[in-house]
């Protein structure tokens, strides 16, 4: 799994298949992007069997869209899923989740104005995303709402919260966590927290385009 904040505003074509060609090698299963900006004028993306976007009202995707440039680089056996956070003038900002298996349902709930949970279940597992554009919005009842809503789903949950909350979610049901260090970076604005009684072995920094222009953390498990 790989956690990013996306750090570099235009990805040139060379530089996309630098980062699949990375995600191959490193044979990731899943890669949560955050804070994916696209733009208007870039024109709609079209869309392949394999993209799903929320339906929230809100939810467009363009061309320069980091998640669909990667997307339509990997095998067709990879799901994406699309969900904006916040609109600017010309510029929607959202999220994207890359995953190897097959999705089974997409579904998302309004926690507040503002405020959503977006829940991917694959063949194989779950991963849900807790989105704001304001993450001191979030209260201890919106997390509270969210494990009530996850700890019914029978398969493996991997729940990625705002570092700057997470103490929140209810313990030990959720295990997980970045170290310190990861934060004070800024590497990734997300952790990743899973209800399955899971250790991590090692947390890892990667490099993605083979320099420190964007970086993204690898939790192994």
């Amino acid at each position: 799994m790989a956690l990013m904040d996306k750090q570099i505003d235009v990805w040139q074509p060379t530089m996309v298949a630098k980062m699949q060609a990375q995600i191959e090698e490193l044979d990731i299963e899943c890669l949560v992007l955050n804070q994916v900006g696209q733009h208007q004028q870039q024109g709609i993306a079209e869309l392949y069997p394999q993209h799903f976007y929320l339906n929230d009202g809100i939810t467009r995707i363009y061309q320069d869209n980091l998640g669909y440039q990667l997307s339509v680089q990997l095998p067709d056996t990879w799901q994406t899923v699309f969900s904006t956070i916040y609109l600017k003038a010309q510029a929607h900002y959202g999220q994207v989740i890359l995953c190897r298996t097959n999705l089974v349902k997409l579904w998302h709930r309004q926690l507040a104005p503002q405020i959503k949970l977006v829940v991917a279940e694959t063949q194989t597992y779950v991963i849900a995303i807790i989105s704001t554009p304001s993450v001191h919005k979030i209260k201890a009842q919106h997390l509270l709402e969210v494990h009530d809503l996850l700890r019914a789903q029978i398969k493996p949950v991997i729940l990625c919260v705002p570092h700057q909350v997470a103490s929140g979610l209810p313990s030990p049901h959720w295990q997980g966590g970045l170290d310190k260090k990861f934060h004070q970076g800024r590497l990734c604005e997300l952790e990743a927290y899973f209800d399955f009684g899971l250790v991590f072995d090692t947390q890892r920094t990667w490099d993605v385009l083979g320099d420190k222009t964007q970086r993204a953390i690898l939790p192994d498990f």
